[in-house]
């Protein structure tokens, strides 16, 4: 079964945006791009909406293959295969989701957000919040910057949770040796161009110094797990990529 990188797409060029990475992603593992629109289903509205046309689903359907037919004729000289594709869903991300469970060959979701959802959504907005909780595959996630209001709130609420332990010296030196252990590793068998860092301070503050100076080449790796405390205030004032690893 040939694998997919999926790339949930509404029109916006916000969602857009993740496109180049999705595509560097879908290349390099020789992957199907599988650009993925969710369309409501046919039927008549739970409520009454006079402005909705009778044949509004044929025109959505419509649309949605014109629209990503036209993305994909676009990509397919990028070297990849790129497939266009819209399911059906009340919940877009329940849909999305679903769409990764039904196809065991789903490698990544490539995803942007706005994060302007609201309560605990905030990061993430609505759709992004529910693939990250559901998805059943690791999770590439590019989140446009807040307003700067909104920050501010979800910076008190991050200083809710207690402060983080510093480790003693020895701790960090065996920190640091393991690193550059595993670095050494990748050196040796792939050639690549390794460096190794240790900080005890906050790591938002780490990321973002680090960012500051590679933000054209910087892709953040962590998993779900450790998402929370490691980038999430992080992605609220930046557009770096961020791949969130499945642990299989």
């Amino acid at each position: 079964m040939k694998s997919q990188v999926i790339v949930p797409l509404d029109g916006s060029a916000n969602a857009e945006a993740m496109l180049p990475h999705a595509l560097f992603f879908a290349r390099e593992t020789q992957s199907v791009l599988t650009l993925l629109r969710v369309i409501m289903p046919p039927g008549e509205p739970a409520y009454g909406v006079p402005y909705i046309l009778d044949d509004w689903y044929a025109g959505e359907v419509m649309w949605t293959r014109n629209y990503l037919d036209g993305l994909a004729a676009r990509l397919q000289p990028q070297g990849v295969r790129v497939q266009a594709q819209h399911v059906e869903g009340v919940s877009a991300g329940g849909a999305i989701t679903d769409y990764a469970v039904q196809h065991a060959g789903t490698r990544l979701i490539a995803l942007a957000s706005n994060g302007r959802g609201p309560g605990g959504r905030l990061l993430f907005g609505n759709v992004a919040g529910d693939v990250f909780a559901t998805a059943p595959t690791s999770l590439l996630l590019l989140v446009a910057p807040l307003p700067a209001h909104l920050v501010e709130e979800e910076v008190l609420v991050d200083d809710i949770v207690g402060p983080v332990q510093r480790g003693h010296d020895y701790e960090a030196k065996k920190r640091s040796d393991f690193l550059e252990g595993q670095a050494e590793q990748l050196r040796t068998g792939t050639g690549l161009t390794v460096e190794t860092a240790v900080d005890d301070g906050n790591p938002t503050t780490f990321i973002e110094r680090f960012f500051g100076k590679q933000q054209q080449h910087l892709l953040i790796v962590t998993t779900r797990e450790q998402a929370e405390r490691k980038v999430m205030g992080f992605l609220h004032r930046s557009n770096a990529p961020v791949l969130f690893l499945h642990a299989s």
